[in-house]
């Protein structure tokens, strides 16, 4: 979408409900860490890792391994 602001992501995301089976938990900041606190945010890493996603040890993720391509 051009000219979508992150925070409209962000959102738009936040309206998901869980059994629409949208992967709200993809949805990361620029940095590669999750936004959201609280155990959303441990539902979040938790469905991250169950993906196979890798956290390093500043509670990041690679964006150059698992963001979204250039």
């Amino acid at each position: 979408m051009v000219g979508t602001t992150p925070r409209i992501v962000g959102f738009s995301m936040a309206s998901v409900k869980p059994e629409s089976g949208v992967p709200w938990q993809r949805v990361i900041n620029s940095q590669g860490r999750i936004s959201l606190k609280g155990s959303s945010g441990d539902l979040q890493r938790q469905l991250l890792l169950d993906e196979g996603i890798a956290f390093n040890a500043r509670d990041r993720i690679d964006l150059s391994q698992f963001g979204w391509p250039d």
